[in-house]
């Protein structure tokens, strides 16, 4: 069976990290392998995690979100990685089987993903625009294998060196979609909560047409706030539906 590596990068007091070693830890196949890249997070918190003789702590000394993630790479065992941060968490306790069970040993995996804010639940992409996951993937449902070959993330980037580094991989290595469900995790992160501060940081690193799609999605989230911003723009093209 092939062996899955889980990074997970956490820095500060990171309330999301425990559910997402409990989502690692529930998995009910093996082999797997789990490393952890943490700064600044609380001894506390830190007891918390149980060891698993799969699972490897590295304590950075809070360098960028990206120096991190590779350290991620540079440390992982395995034949597929995949980057599943503080918060996010494995769609359910069989993912790792699911994933195993489809990897043709030499493409990237691409999978759906659920995402949510607040009280909306969005599926992404709908059940039948599969397509889509050739352009539009989260890290959390795209893995990767790891050979020699895998790129590091440009840690010159701000927003944009998660897609920058999908693009990369996706020209190294082809690509298989499969109609499951691989991960969960909350809308609101740095990517997708547009603000002046990532205004600029697009307008520096990606420059002006990035820059101006930003503006766009500031004036859309000052407008009509984060919730209906994403219902918006997400139910269009996502499964949309509401926690009861």
């Amino acid at each position: 069976m092939n062996e899955i590596c889980i990074i997970t990068v956490a820095a500060g007091n990171c309330s999301g990290l425990i559910d997402t070693v409990r989502s690692v830890d529930s998995q009910i196949v093996s082999p797997l392998s789990h490393i952890l890249v943490v700064s600044r997070i609380p001894q506390a918190q830190l007891d918390e995690i149980e060891p698993r003789p799969y699972r490897r702590v590295i304590k950075d000394k809070d360098t960028s979100l990206y120096n991190a993630m590779n350290i991620g790479i540079n440390a992982a065992i395995g034949d597929l990685v995949v980057f599943l941060n503080g918060g996010d968490v494995l769609f359910d306790q069989r993912t790792i089987r699911y994933i195993s069970r489809n990897w043709d040993g030499e493409s990237i995996l691409c999978g759906r993903s659920i995402q949510t804010f607040e009280n909306d639940i969005y599926m992404r992409p709908r059940l039948g625009h599969l397509a889509e996951l050739d352009w539009s993937t989260p890290h959390q449902s795209i893995y990767v294998p790891l050979t020699k070959q895998l790129p590091l993330y440009d840690e010159s980037g701000k927003i944009g060196a998660d897609s920058v580094w999908i693009k990369r991989v996706r020209e190294i290595y082809p690509s298989k979609f499969v109609t499951g469900i691989l991960s969960r995790f909350a809308l609101g992160g740095l990517s997708n909560s547009p603000s002046v501060r990532t205004i600029r940081m697009r307008w520096r690193h990606d420059g002006i047409r990035p820059a101006i799609k930003e503006i766009l999605k500031f004036a859309l989230h000052a407008a009509f706030g984060h919730a209906l911003a994403y219902r918006i723009c997400y139910c269009r093209r996502f499964s949309h539906s509401r926690k009861s």
